[in-house]
Formats: C-alpha cells, sequence, structure tokens
C-alpha cells in the first residue's frame, strides 16, 4: 500500500496523489474517517474512491492492524488447530484478514469474509492480500467480498470451525442499526457453523464512536455470549524491541461451541 502511493505519478514531495498530505485527513477522509463515518462509496470530485481507500491505509489502517494484530495474539497464544472462518464487518482493505495472517503460523489457512460497501476496499484488500500471499501469508486463506451480510454466499456443509467476528470502527455509523446487524451476522454464523464464536470489537475511545455499543453488547448476550473483556484505554503493542502505547476501546465476547443440536 505504501509503494503504490509513493510509486503514483502524482505523489511528489509532501502531495499523495497528487493532494497534500495536510489536506487529506479534514477534506478528503472527513473528521469521520476515524470512527466509519466516511464515504467510500462514491468519489469526491476528481479524488475517485480507489484513490480515497489508499489515503484510508495510509493514514489508518497500519495502525488499525496494529491494533488488530495485537488482539489475535492474545486470542490465540498457540496456533489454533482449526481453520477459523472470519467474518471482518466493515472490513476496509482486508484489516482483519491482514492481521490474522500475521498472528498465526505461516500458511495457517483460514477462510476471510470481507463484508464492505465499498467497492474500492473490496478491491485494494485483495491487492494487499496478494501481496501478502508474496511474503508467505495467506497463502492458504479462502477469500470472498460481499457488499453487505446478506450477500454471503454460503455453500459448504455447516462444520465445527472456529468463528471470529470482526467489528473494528464501525458502529459509529449513524445508518448503522447494530441489533440488525448482529441479527443477520448470526443468521448467517447459524448456517456456518455449531462452533465457538468470538467477537472482537475496537473503536476509539470518544463517546459518539462507542454510542451504539450498549445496543450492540446487549445483543451479543441475549444470544447467549458473555463479556470476557470490556475495557477503555491504552493496549501495549509490541514494534520490535520497543513497546508503542494505543488508545482505543476494547471488547471480546465468546460463545461456546455448541453441545445439543
Amino acid at each position: 500500500m505504501i509503494d503504490v502511493v509513493r510509486a503514483d505519478p502524482r505523489t511528489k514531495g509532501e502531495h499523495l496523489l497528487g493532494i497534500h498530505a495536510s489536506r487529506i485527513p479534514g477534506e478528503v477522509l472527513g473528521a469521520g474517517a476515524r470512527s466509519g463515518q466516511t464515504d467510500f462509496t462514491i468519489p469526491l470530485g476528481e479524488v475517485s474512491t480507489d484513490d480515497k481507500a489508499l489515503y484510508y491505509s495510509w493514514f489508518n489502517q497500519k495502525l488499525h492492524l496494529e491494533e488488530l494484530y495485537e488482539a489475535f495474539s492474545q486470542l490465540f497464544p498457540e496456533d489454533p488447530l482449526i481453520e477459523p472462518i472470519v467474518i471482518d464487518l466493515g472490513c476496509g482493505p482486508c484489516t482483519g484478514g491482514l492481521a490474522l495472517a500475521a498472528a498465526l503460523e505461516e500458511g495457517r489457512p483460514f477462510t476471510y469474509i470481507g463484508v464492505d460497501p465499498a467497492t474500492a476496499m473490496h478491491r485494494l484488500g485483495e491487492k494487499l492480500a496478494v501481496e501478502a500471499m508474496r511474503h508467505g501469508r495467506m497463502v492458504n486463506s479462502r477469500r470472498s467480498w460481499v457488499a453487505s451480510i446478506d450477500e454471503v454466499a454460503w455453500t459448504d456443509p455447516r462444520s465445527w470451525q472456529p468463528v471470529i467476528i470482526i467489528v473494528s470502527y464501525l458502529l459509529a455509523s449513524p445508518t448503522l442499526d447494530a441489533i440488525v446487524l448482529i441479527e443477520r451476522t448470526l443468521s448467517l454464523v447459524e448456517r456456518i457453523s455449531w462452533g465457538p464464536i468470538t467477537v472482537i470489537y475496537t473503536n476509539a475511545v470518544d463517546l459518539a464512536a462507542n454510542a451504539k455499543f450498549a445496543d450492540f453488547s446487549l445483543a451479543l448476550q441475549r444470544h447467549g455470549f458473555a463479556v470476557v473483556t470490556d475495557e477503555q484505554g491504552s493496549i501495549t503493542i509490541e514494534r520490535g524491541w520497543a513497546l508503542k502505547q494505543r488508545t482505543l476501546r476494547y471488547a471480546l465476547f465468546n460463545r461456546p461451541k455448541r453441545t445439543t443440536l
């Protein structure tokens, strides 16, 4: 992603894809970029949706990758023996898939379903996944991209594979109904697996970004999920020999595998 932006002929000095870097967070991504409110389905003047996706990656995805990588590293202290199925809601450019691939043993297979209304995010996500494959990651991943959870076409027999649902920087959207999102997602999961389900939630710490979290949490609990962690504050991320503090809202929910059918 960084190489693509730097190699673009429009990138010169402090201008990224033709626009000065200082203008992009406010004028292109907008204040909502941090909380998931930016619309990546429509261009902005001469800025295409593909350019907007690249700007998002440049300014936001690197930090989100660190956060989810840390979450997956804690979730899987040992490499899982069963192929997980990941449903990444508001996936952006494959952020959850890339983070999981980095946390798992190299070559470990998993299934990735990226859900995002912006096809530009699908295109960039697939490019990043292919590039990750060149470095030995995601080589055995199955990937699919859809605009909404209702478009997922699951044809495999139901299994006992663990399912991971990622909800990262999503609930601040004013048009999103958190309860409907949970109902539709779990309806899909019922067709996929009887196995354990883990929901990973990350967001900014401000109240507006988490306004719908209470409804989201209660909806999960009504479906048998236990709250494993619900924290707001700093997490420590290892970066080489250094430690970095990241401030965010982080929650983890779990429902064990079915014991009755």
